[in-house]
């Protein structure tokens, strides 16, 4: 008996293409991205409140009077 496609080679299939991961996390919540956002904001308004006039106040005292 013979087969039904005659005996024609069948082409080879071509290999899988591999898989290529990707991240599919999940977002941070809107109230912790929100403590972030303000304790950036504290941040630049503490340095511009109270470490910039003091380091200032610091670089141009040259006796070191600041401390006594």
């Amino acid at each position: 008996m013979t087969s039904p496609n005659n005996n024609v080679p069948t082409p080879p299939t071509p290999p899988p293409e591999p898989e290529r991961p990707t991240y599919e996390g999940s977002r941070l919540p809107w109230w912790i991205i929100a403590w972030f956002v303000a304790f950036f904001i504290f941040g630049i308004v503490y340095h511009l409140r109270y470490a910039l006039p003091d380091f200032q106040l610091w670089l141009t005292d040259a006796v070191g009077q600041m401390w006594k």
